[in-house]
């Protein structure tokens, strides 16, 4: 009889302890669903457009700082779409350099929400960037049908860019750089802090230990980019970039459209391994790659962007 008891005993804690872990396991993986969630939709206010060549004014209200104005006589339009904290100033040098030499070109760039010199947005989502990208291009596409628009995406601003190959004002899209390999190192404290995060809190901050020097060969730019690579990003941001980043690869192959991929070849975002999984399954005929060998990162902004634009205004 004793015996018996303590059979259920050992029965009745066994069935306790795993509806316990089972219970804790399906929180932590509501949890991780809900926090990955792209989010593109906004709640409508105003009608969107650019005020005064100064911001974007979005639907939802919010002002993305701008960069840049269309020339009447120009046939395209190029959108730069910025990295991971950076912002349109990054395509100052190309905008300067194209108002220069090509009046058939208008260059046109902007801050992205929460990035640059914008205000911060209380109820961020990854997704909303790509909202506003798209509200851009309707814009550009409403108010100048007759021009072709490119996309020059940067780093991350690459894999927004992807999101619109196959829409139908989008004329081509090019890829310099990509932001798909977010740490560079995985450390001990990384590892603990993101064991600590799927428990309690997907806010907490990580901070990425790079320096200027890792993503350019330009001394004076590395300078420049010193605090905007300090940027501190949380778990919650690191994972919904990387389900922005993983529809890249089949972003690109949604249709036969034009895509240049500008391939660094010392880019501490881009893996080996990421670019043999995903680069050779594609099968869009009009995806292209150009290597660079001795350049790191920012290329636009490395001592050979000369070169580097002219190679994008090649085919145009």
């Amino acid at each position: 009889m004793k015996m018996f008891k303590d059979y259920n005993l050992n029965l009745i804690l066994t069935i306790v302890i795993v509806s316990i872990i089972f219970l804790c396991l399906l929180i932590v993986n509501t949890r991780l669903i809900l926090v990955k969630r792209i989010k593109t939709k906004v709640k409508p206010l105003v009608k969107s457009e650019l005020v005064k060549k100064k911001f974007f004014r979005t639907s939802d209200n919010y002002q993305l700082k701008w960069l840049g104005e269309i020339k009447k006589e120009s046939s395209h339009i190029i959108l730069g779409v910025h990295d991971f904290g950076m912002s349109r100033k990054s395509f100052i040098d190309t905008e300067m350099y194209i108002n220069k030499y090509y009046k058939n070109i208008s260059f046109l760039s902007y801050d992205q929400r929460n990035f640059g010199e914008n205000e911060n947005c209380n109820k961020f989502n990854y997704g909303y960037l790509i909202n506003d990208l798209r509200e851009i291009i309707i814009y550009l596409e409403n108010k100048y049908p007759d021009k072709k628009l490119i996309l020059l995406g940067e780093g991350f601003g690459s894999s927004l860019s992807s999101y619109f190959v196959n829409h139908s004002y989008v004329n081509k899209v090019i890829l310099s750089s990509i932001y798909v390999k977010q740490f560079n190192k995985i450390s001990f404290s990384i590892i603990i802090k993101f064991l600590f995060s799927f428990l309690f809190t997907y806010n907490i901050k990580i901070n990425n230990k790079l320096y200027g020097e890792d993503c350019t060969n330009n001394s004076q730019y590395a300078k420049k980019l010193g605090e905007l690579l300090q940027r501190k990003k949380s778990i919650k941001e690191f994972m919904q970039i990387s389900k922005i980043n993983k529809k890249l690869a089949s972003n690109i192959n949604k249709k036969e459209k034009s895509v240049v991929f500008l391939l660094p070849l010392n880019d501490v975002f881009i893996s080996k391994k990421w670019l043999l999984t995903n680069l050779r399954d594609i099968s869009n005929k009009k995806f292209q790659i150009i290597k660079f060998e001795k350049n790191k990162h920012f290329l636009l902004n490395d001592l050979n962007n000369k070169e580097i634009v002219e190679t994008i205004l090649k085919d145009i």
